[in-house]
């Protein structure tokens, strides 16, 4: 057999012994079992003044699709002269919990005090952030769990 003959036959056996590794692998991966774990999540929600919005925010949370038991919402209320911290008190959710920044940080300015409180408290494996303002999408903690 001429040479070109042996480099033929030697990288046909390269690519069928590649081809035969990556299907083997496909089959394992799709005989493993799958985890359901689904992390724990922390929501920290920094609000200063925010009667105006803060109950729309929550009521977002509250219809999250992610199950209740794997996420914790932080509303960390800092110093509002309104009924921030009242609304926050009174929805009716079970894993909300309200925090304040009392004398908590006193070197930083603006958002990073809540932000700071509330990453603190956090108990979750991940945290996520969202303004006082903001209406999340009800899959937004599911959507966001599933790139962790």
């Amino acid at each position: 057999m001429d040479i070109l003959t042996h480099l033929l036959l030697l990288s046909t056996t390269l690519y069928t012994g590649v081809a035969l590794l990556f299907f083997i692998g496909l089959f394992r991966l799709k005989t493993q079992p799958q985890t359901t774990d689904k992390p724990f999540i922390s929501v920290v929600i920094a609000a200063r003044n925010e009667a105006d919005y803060i109950g729309e925010c929550l009521d977002c949370m509250k219809r999250q699709t992610y199950p209740t038991d794997r996420f914790e919402i932080l509303v960390v209320d800092d110093d509002s002269t309104d009924d921030t911290s009242v609304i926050v008190a009174s929805a009716q959710i079970d894993n909300l919990r309200l925090l304040t920044v009392g004398d908590c940080f006193p070197e930083m300015a603006a958002k990073k005090r809540p932000m700071s409180v509330g990453i603190q408290q956090a108990k979750g494996e991940w945290i996520l952030t969202t303004d006082s303002d903001c209406k999340v999408p009800t899959t937004w903690v599911e959507q966001m769990a599933a790139y962790m």
